[in-house]
């Protein structure tokens, strides 16, 4: 963003990157920025997606669930954004709207586990989606 203050791409690039370092709370002005930088990018569901995690992140379950649904109202074949509900359903003590949410994740990626998540999440992320996902029922 440094080269090219413009570009939509690199602010939600680097908002979502400080996000899964653990800075959610510097990601998420930047993929704001990202948005308003491009309102109508066809990326806007990922945009949107990453402030519901990094707000998951924070502990903001309800926000965390409002820019997750934002974002399956872009694109609602999303495995992620529905792990995001389920995650802080789990934390809020919404069961049945959190085991809602799993079943759709599963039915996107059958194949969804623990070990999955750590793939492509560092490892205390994925714990805490693994602690909220574990509170709805699932045993992945």
């Amino acid at each position: 963003i440094e080269g090219n203050p413009s570009s939509s791409l690199g602010h939600w690039a680097l908002g979502s990157s400080l996000a899964l370092a653990q800075r959610p709370d510097e990601g998420i002005p930047l993929i704001k920025k990202a948005i308003h930088l491009s309102p109508k990018d066809p990326m806007m569901h990922e945009y949107l997606f990453s402030i519901g995690a990094a707000h998951f992140l924070a502990g903001r379950y309800g926000k965390a669930i409002e820019f997750a649904k934002k974002s399956l109202m872009e694109r609602p074949e999303q495995p992620g954004a529905y792990r995001i509900i389920g995650a802080s359903c789990g934390f809020l003590g919404q069961e049945e709207d959190g085991r809602e949410a799993v079943e759709k994740m599963m039915e996107l990626v059958p194949g969804m586990s623990e070990d999955h998540l750590k793939i492509f999440l560092p490892e205390p992320v994925a714990e805490k989606y693994v602690t909220g996902l574990r509170k709805v029922g699932w045993n992945g």
